[in-house]
Parts: C-alpha cells; sequence; structure tokens
C-alpha cells in the first residue's frame, strides 16, 4: 500500500501496553502480545472529512491492486 502511495497505520499507536506513561497505573506488566500481533497483521486506513471522492476512488483503486498479489 506504501508504494501505492497510500500510508497504512502510520502512526497506529493504540496497543495500551507499549504507552510508556501508563506503566504506573497498569497492574498489569504483561505487553499484549496477541494485540501487538493483531496490528502488526492488519491495518488500519484512517479516514477524514477533507478526504474527496478521488481520494476515496485511489485508495479502493490501490487496495484492488494489491490485493491481486495476495488472493
Amino acid at each position: 500500500m506504501a508504494a501505492e502511495g497510500i500510508g497504512i497505520n502510520p502512526h497506529y499507536k493504540y496497543v495500551v501496553s507499549e504507552w510508556k506513561w501508563t506503566r504506573k497505573y497498569v497492574k498489569s506488566k504483561e505487553i499484549s502480545p496477541n494485540a501487538i500481533d493483531f496490528r502488526n497483521r492488519t491495518f488500519n486506513i484512517l479516514f477524514n472529512e477533507r478526504f474527496t471522492d478521488e481520494d476515496i476512488k485511489d485508495i479502493i483503486k490501490s487496495i484492488l491492486k494489491v490485493e491481486t498479489h495476495y488472493v
């Protein structure tokens, strides 16, 4: 997807156990390996109201193009 100009998980840091500031508040010191593995094997594309119809078409086209290499 990056080769097609589509950023996926560019700054996706939503596994709480990876946030340094939460460590003093969380009783468990586990690192959530399942959540990290899932995050690393999947992707998120964050959309917002500034995306145009053309932006969405480009994203769909890129997903379909990349899909052909995996299916």
